[in-house]
């Protein structure tokens, strides 16, 4: 009944959002696709703004066709490939059931990440429901972001995984890889739980999806493998052209420079080097608050790679979807009876899904200045509740995994052994 009630709220909003708006992000992949399969290259931002102004007109200062570029690796344009045969309107269709599909994948993730046997399955309609209803997922939707294709490729991967069939969970985590900066933390992940051959086999297959998308576009092995390197140098300086992308304007923005950016400190816009050194920093610091107990408890090594990517890559609203990965470590702690834990995350959830509208009307009605400390503050909610998570991670560490005699679902260990 609840999972038939949020489909139902999730067609109806689906259907209301995307008959009026274009999928605008989903239009900025099929047209780096597009570029690349007549020849051109997508990584000229002033030629691909041009392109996708034909479709989108400017009409207002920061309108979309001046803030966009392709800033995938060559990987996205041979995922994207196949969209840029299809006609626009067709891509969008396409694209949303795709997508709602990945949505309805998550339920996997009730069975995987060390839930104990008694207990796996039971759950997965609460985190469909919640991927379907949260404040996030239809405005990941309606610009027809990936970050839900990454969630799905890493809940279904894991199922694989843990099948014992590691060739389809490697391809499905190296489609996460389509943002290389969201998938470092999990490719970390995926060698501290399956080996440095899980790891070496993504990283080959990354590979090969980068030199496929090279030969797409340069026709020659030679010219592919020069894209890569080309297209990091275009991407240390063309990223943050974009208004949308830097910590200043943008309030949605989850990591630890928006946070310092609201409470006053210097503006600081990430750079890969910032990237990876706030990884080695997070890997410490995980690795030495969970020393031995970090391979027992994979929940929380997922919810570590999850919170690590949104707090230390300078990343939007929209990958907060990544979220989504808590909840083997939710339904971990509901098994054992923990509920002040549950709680707390669930609590912490809930407040980063807060719409921006509804944070704009507390500061209207508080009387706030547009550029008032108190307003950023209020706006910068994501940023911090980010933070409060990773806090919350690194002071309560890894968990034994137990189940209480009586489960959080009602059932207990021995009665669902007796099932």
């Amino acid at each position: 009944m609840i999972l038939a009630l949020a489909l139902a709220v999730y067609l109806l909003a689906s259907f209301r959002s995307l008959s009026s708006s274009d999928q605008l992000d989903l239009y900025v992949y099929r047209m780096g696709a597009m570029l690349a399969l007549s020849g051109q290259t997508p990584y000229d931002t002033p030629r691909f703004q041009a392109e996708v102004a034909q479709q989108f007109p400017p009409r207002e200062e920061n309108a979309f066709a001046d803030n966009c570029g392709f800033f995938l690796p060559p990987q996205a344009i041979a995922m994207f490939a196949p969209f840029a045969l299809l006609e626009w309107d067709v891509t969008q269709v396409v694209w949303w059931l795709f997508l709602t599909a990945c949505a309805f994948s998550t339920a996997s993730l009730a069975w995987t990440f060390g839930r104990d046997r008694s207990r796996r399955g039971i759950g997965w309609q609460f985190i469909v429901a919640a991927v379907l209803l949260n404040p996030i997922t239809m405005p990941s939707l309606v610009v027809g972001q990936t970050t839900l294709l990454a969630v799905a490729g890493i809940a279904i991967g894991q199922l694989f995984f843990e099948r014992g069939r590691p060739t389809p969970g490697c391809i499905l985590w190296s489609l996460t890889f389509v943002k290389p900066h969201l998938a470092l933390l999990f490719l970390v992940f995926a060698v501290v739980q399956g080996g440095w051959k899980r790891g070496t086999v993504i990283v080959v297959l990354v590979g090969l999806w980068n030199l496929l998308g090279g030969l797409l576009l340069r026709h020659n092995v030679q010219g592919a493998i020069r894209l890569l390197p080309e297209y990091l140098d275009y991407l240390g300086t063309a990223h943050k052209a974009v208004v949308f992308n830097l910590v200043q304007f943008n309030d949605q923005i989850t990591s630890w420079n928006r946070v310092l950016f609201a409470l006053g400190g210097p503006t600081i816009n990430l750079r890969i080097a910032h990237i990876l050194a706030g990884y080695a920093l997070w890997i410490a610091l995980i690795a030495c608050r969970s020393r031995r107990r970090l391979l027992q408890n994979p929940a929380y090594l997922l919810a570590a790679a999850a919170v690590g990517t949104l707090f230390f890559a300078q990343v939007i609203a929209y990958e907060a979807l990544l979220l989504i990965l808590l909840a083997p470590l939710v339904l971990q702690h509901l098994d054992a009876g923990r509920k002040n834990d549950v709680y707390f995350l669930l609590g912490l959830l809930l407040f980063l899904v807060i719409p921006m509208d509804a944070m704009k009307r507390i500061a209207d009605i508080w009387q706030m200045g547009e550029e008032s400390r108190g307003r950023i503050l209020l706006k910068s909610h994501k940023c911090f509740g980010t933070m409060v998570i990773a806090l919350y991670l690194l002071i309560r560490g890894p968990t034994v995994r137990e189940i209480a005699p009586e489960s959080a679902f009602g059932a207990t260990p021995q009665a669902a052994r007796k099932q």
